[in-house]
């Protein structure tokens, strides 16, 4: 019997790169632990913002793999506010609806033609600056 389970499965032997790349990511994880909490900001629906959320959703939330899926959903209904959140209010908070919700999502803001339409009225409409100095283009925030 202990024959045939050797030959389904053969022994794993623990390498030097697999405990360099171990090594690695933990001190990476200790070195990191120090510091604090990384806020996700809440999305209230102004198309201004979505590329922001995106990304930083994207990098802290749903290409985590230590976060199932359930989370996922939790933390996305919860940093959706106004039209954002009526955008997903009839999806239940369950672990099988992230993925809807999320393409639900960006179906609705991933809009190109408004995104660069948003982005062209913000560069036309900046006003032109009296003088060259510092303290005029400081104004203009």
């Amino acid at each position: 019997m202990a024959e045939c389970l050797e030959e389904l499965e053969p022994p794993v032997s623990p390498t030097g790169s697999i405990n360099s790349v171990q090594s690695c990511s933990n001190s990476t994880a200790l070195s990191l632990s120090h510091l604090p909490p990384i806020k996700l900001p809440p999305f209230d629906g102004n198309y201004e913002d979505w590329e922001q959320f995106r990304d930083r959703f994207t990098a802290l939330i749903s290409e985590n793999k230590d976060l199932s899926q359930f989370a996922k959903m939790h933390y996305l209904t919860s940093r959706l506010k106004s039209r954002a959140s009526d955008c997903i209010a009839n999806i239940p908070v369950i672990a099988e609806n992230f993925d809807v919700a999320w393409k639900t999502l960006t179906a609705r803001y991933e809009s190109k033609r408004r995104l660069l339409s948003l982005h062209l009225s913000t560069l036309l409409n900046l006003m032109a600056l009296p003088r060259e100095s510092a303290s005029d283009l400081q104004a203009t925030k």
